[in-house]
């Protein structure tokens, strides 16, 4: 590049094909004329004029027609085609290689982040889940053993630093944060996961009921006060803690107290 840009992907209707085959040629181009000599004498204006043949508006439109998003290029001359971005300040500091990209789509940066941790398993889990789900089915085991089993094969089968196993062995928190997260599942009230009561709760049940359903926050929301007539969901969740007294067996003298 000429000058460090930022460059959004094209639209569909901008000759995509087009520019996606153009595009197929400059990276042949660019990956024969790494390997050359003449490389290091050469200027961005005699890259597109002698190489590739083309005018900086074709090529600009050839890179944007491979973009799922925007994206920041910075200015390069040929010859550092595969120089990482970088800062001066802290190659001198680390003294090592980097690679230092501006965000400009946070979530994407959140989902590479994941991805990047949890490469090594990538393609274990189907293979874990298929066998760990046959052996368990081979064991003539109830239908909680046969979960605890999985959990279990998965868990053993991970790879896991020792310093992670520590931490799990002595319970010692992996993370700590100042906000608290809460899962609320606002799927479709039929596609929903729910807990079952405890064991007690359920033998009180008559023969023919079908409340079997443990108490949620979307339950409890439904049966708020009038004084809460206008809070919206995520609000009761993270501003009321449910607690249950000491000497409770029933969940009919589950509180909440504000100040979460």
């Amino acid at each position: 590049m000429k000058a460090t840009v930022i460059l959004e992907p094209l639209k569909e209707n901008d000759d995509i094909e087009k520019y996606k085959a153009i595009y197929k040629e400059i990276q042949n181009e660019i990956n024969t004329l790494h390997n050359s000599e003449d490389i290091d004498q050469m200027t961005y204006d005699m890259f597109l004029d002698d190489v590739l043949q083309m005018n900086d508006e074709n090529y600009i439109k050839a890179i944007r027609s491979n973009l799922s998003g925007p994206k920041v290029f910075l200015k390069r001359k040929p010859s550092e085609v595969r120089v990482n971005g970088y800062m001066k300040t802290v190659l001198i500091a680390w003294q090592a290689n980097h690679d230092l990209q501006f965000v400009l789509d946070a979530f994407a940066c959140a989902v590479y982040i994941v991805s990047y941790i949890s490469k090594s398993q990538k393609g274990m889990s189907a293979l874990l889940l298929d066998q760990a789900a046959k052996e368990a089915r081979q064991g003539n085991l109830d239908l909680k053993h046969q979960v605890r089993h999985i959990g279990n094969y998965f868990s053993n089968s991970v790879e896991t630093s020792a310093q992670e196993a520590t931490y799990l062995t002595l319970q010692m928190p992996l993370t700590k944060a100042t906000r608290q997260v809460v899962f609320i599942n606002t799927s479709p009230q039929h596609k929903r996961t729910f807990l079952l009561k405890q064991s007690s709760a359920l033998e009180k049940l008559g023969p023919d009921s079908t409340e079997i359903e443990s108490d949620n926050d979307i339950k409890r929301y439904s049966r708020r006060p009038k004084q809460l007539e206008n809070w919206c969901l995520a609000d009761y969740v993270s501003q009321l803690e449910l607690q249950y007294p000491k000497t409770s067996e029933s969940s009919d003298h589950e509180t909440e107290q504000q100040g979460k």
